[in-house]
């Protein structure tokens, strides 16, 4: 069985709203929670405290931790990768959704269309490739909601999309709705708040969002390109659209500009992830 944990990001100075995480193999999730625990340990953060993309103002890592945030995210996402996870992310730009540009929506209506739409996303992604390719199950974790009622409006919404299908596909393979889940006690929940963090900081132009989104470029679930016999393609080419999405169309160059760096240094093959090979 593979697992597949999301949180959300707010980034209020640009409406930008994201959903995502990363999938993993149950057998490595002992082995990333043990990860995480050690991790603190020799940072000397208190297993108590909840590791966040951006802590508020009384958290541990704002008042108390004198180590470098920078680093301990980036040694959270090299555990992502040293445990063979896949992240997923879904990305809105709000004040360019429809609903809001054509009928005034509020933030709060959009923020839940938006989710509900990147919910089934995020499903479809986790459906195929991720459980397809390797012919398995799967479940979805999630953190849990601060609103109990909008909790249950988008359960009921994944419910009825697992049952009915999208107009891109049939589930077959993802056990349930979403378990939601009180990060606090979950440590790969908060990973999956780092990763979806950083895509969102990043798309909003955040310092070390942008310096971070390097790390978890070549992370990103990507196109496998079935039945193809061979192929070499831009890492920006295979992730837009497929582990990482971004709506409305009209928010998709900001992804290209962030991949510019990455695409001038990597090339994606049957292989995987290769440096400097020339696409012809």
């Amino acid at each position: 069985m593979k697992l597949l944990f999301l949180d959300d990001s707010f980034q209020k100075d640009k409406n930008y709203l994201g959903y995502g995480g990363f999938c993993i193999d149950e057998s490595e999730v002992l082995n990333i929670t043990t990860g995480v625990i050690e991790l603190k340990r020799q940072l000397r953060i208190p297993e108590a405290v909840e590791l966040k993309w951006s802590p508020g103002s009384n958290h541990y890592l704002r008042t108390t931790f004198r180590g470098s945030r920078r680093e301990l995210y980036r040694t959270c996402i090299e555990l992502l990768r040293d445990h063979a996870a896949s992240v997923v992310c879904a990305v809105h730009s709000l004040d360019d959704c429809y609903g809001r540009t054509t009928y005034g929506w509020d933030t709060r209506r959009t923020i839940l269309w938006a989710t509900r739409n990147q919910l089934k996303f995020l499903a479809e992604r986790f459906e195929r490739p991720c459980l397809a390719i390797s012919d398995d199950r799967g479940l979805m974790i999630s953190d849990r909601s601060g609103d109990r009622r909008e909790e249950s409006t988008l359960l009921e919404d994944v419910f009825d999309t697992l049952k009915g299908g999208t107009q891109f596909r049939q589930f077959e393979r993802i056990c349930m709705p979403p378990l939601m889940v009180d990060s606090q006690f979950c440590l790969p929940l908060q990973l999956a708040d780092i990763v979806v963090g950083i895509a969102v900081s990043a798309l909003a132009g955040g310092r070390y969002g942008m310096e971070l989104f390097q790390d978890i470029a070549t992370l990103f679930m990507m196109n496998p390109h079935e039945k193809a016999i061979s192929f070499a393609s831009t890492v920006s080419g295979s992730v837009l659209g497929y582990g990482l999405i971004l709506f409305p169309a009209s928010f998709r160059p900001k992804g290209l500009q962030l991949f510019r760096e990455i695409d001038s240094r990597y090339t994606y093959t049957p292989e995987g992830i290769r440096e400097g090979i020339e696409r012809t």
